[in-house]
């Protein structure tokens, strides 16, 4: 009897039959047939004694079958769930760019549910900027039959400014093509945080500290997708914060309340300060909900959702970075981006600051040494005026003593010149007695006090105390000042 044997993948024919003759030996023997010749019941036990090692030869092998099938279909649940749970996306696409099969990840990425994108075109899900570059790159990858590689951003379904690159390759007979989706949007946005921080310091070498802080908002707030973002140093008393800057789009969409410039102590401040209490970034998602949440001013910007970050330098705080109003959820990501970009962005602004109080210093270094040039020349003009006034009684004094030389003693030339140099040196007591007066001003012993004259009355106060004096010499001085009163 001819028997066919499919050998189990463990080993041969003949190791099957082996293991079939020791299980049989293993077994209770059958019972004896009923007469006939012995050579009959030879061959009838050697028939049954086949079939037996047959039965158990589809025994063995349906046991190696279910072995080998319990192995493949673990195989398939680990082939699947690699597949299914890959950190890319994975999809197979037709010609018309349809999507034929995609995996979780693939899915998750483009926004929507698998069961929404498989069957519709992948261009669809891409943004419509980018539906040009997808269809010239499946050209070409069908084209090619080689593996062909482009950057895509997507459409509104997936989370905003998502990009992913896409690697694809067509299969042998052209109709499908395999693509990996691996999402770039991180890696990107790094990028352009790296790129927007030399674009920063080269815009920084020709604009004020007010508007670098304004161009950093907005790129921190696009890069984000926020609609608000404000920009805020914290005092050294580390109380007190110093309200500096907001983004273009807050300012001309969201806000009108002032405050650029003043000073707000922290403990009076809403929400937006738990960063530098808690001193890390902090993510409000449901703002309304907040317990601890205070009013806003009139004309501030609505707030939805928000996410602050502190600027730390040797263990202070000495800036905060907010962006608000994101159309989805604020996350970790978001945050680590934001904190990035603020603490990169603070030595720009650091050093921004300390140009603009050397070009301070500098502004009042002129004004004081300008001041200092008045000075100067206001002092050389008083010293002419004083040597002036100094040599005008000096002359008299010398004629009247020329005359007290050569005239009689008591007469009256020498009455005349004692009453001159009197005079004279009275002057001159006046003038040294004005000097020091001005120079105990100047060391800030004596306090000028100003206050209204009536220029009226001071000349009729003047005129009667020397009217005794004009009448002694036949002088009559009338005076007639006007009505109006004259303050000087």
């Amino acid at each position: 009897m001819r028997k066919s044997r499919r050998a189990p993948a463990s080993g041969g024919a003949a190791e099957l039959r082996r293991r079939a003759e020791e299980r049989l030996k293993e077994s209770p023997a059958p019972g004896g047939g009923r007469g006939g010749s012995p050579a009959a019941a030879v061959d009838a036990q050697r028939l049954v004694h086949e079939l037996q090692v047959h039965q158990l030869e589809l025994e063995l092998q349906n046991e190696e079958l279910r072995r080998v099938r319990a192995e493949l279909e673990a195989g398939l649940e680990r082939y699947t769930d690699l597949y299914e749970f890959a950190p890319v996306g994975y999809l197979t696409l037709g010609r018309d760019g349809t999507i034929r099969q995609a995996n979780l990840t693939g899915a998750r990425l483009l926004g929507l549910d698998r069961s929404r994108i498989v069957g519709g075109r992948l261009a669809l899900l891409v943004s419509p900027a980018s539906r040009a570059v997808l269809d010239a790159f499946l050209e070409l990858a069908f084209r090619s039959r080689s593996k062909e590689t482009c950057e895509v951003a997507l459409g509104a379904a997936a989370p905003p400014s998502s990009r992913v690159q896409i690697e694809a390759i067509a299969d042998q007979d052209g109709q499908l093509c395999r693509a990996v989706l691996v999402d770039v949007t991180e890696r990107r946005r790094i990028e352009e945080t790296f790129r927007f921080r030399f674009t920063l310091m080269d815009y920084a070498a020709t604009h004020t500290l007010e508007e670098l802080l304004r161009r950093t908002l907005d790129e921190t707030t696009a890069l984000t997708g926020s609609a608000i973002g404000f920009y805020h140093f914290v005092e050294p008393d580390q109380k007190t914060l110093s309200l500096q800057a907001w983004s273009t789009r807050t300012v001309t969409e969201f806000c009108t309340a002032a405050g650029q410039g003043s000073h707000y102590p922290i403990d009076q401040a809403g929400v937006w300060v738990d960063c530098v209490r808690e001193r890390r970034p902090v993510i409000h998602n449901d703002y309304a909900s907040l317990p601890h949440r205070k009013g806003l001013p009139p004309g501030h910007a609505a707030v939805v959702r928000e996410l602050v970050v502190p600027i730390l330098r040797a263990d202070r705080i000495v800036a905060i970075l907010g962006v608000g109003n994101k159309p989805i959820d604020y996350t970790d990501a978001d945050a680590g981006i934001v904190s990035w970009f603020a603490d990169a962005v603070w030595d720009i602004v650091e050093r921004k600051r300390a140009e603009e109080r050397l070009r301070e210093s500098e502004r009042r270094y002129r004004e004081v040494a300008e001041e200092l040039r008045k000075a100067d020349r206001q002092k050389d003009r008083f010293l002419a005026m004083l040597s002036h006034e100094l040599r005008n009684p000096l002359a008299p004094i010398r004629n009247s003593l020329y005359v007290l030389d050569r005239a009689a003693p008591g007469g009256d030339q020498a009455r005349r010149a004692h009453a001159v140099i009197d005079r004279q040196v009275g002057h001159l007591t006046r003038l040294v007695d004005d000097l020091l007066d001005v120079t105990r001003i100047s060391s800030g012993k004596i306090r000028l006090q100003h206050e209204l004259l009536d220029l009226r009355a001071l000349l009729r106060r003047a005129v009667e105390d020397h009217r005794p004096e004009f009448a002694a010499r036949g002088i009559e001085l009338e005076v007639a000042p006007g009505d109006d009163t004259v303050p000087v």
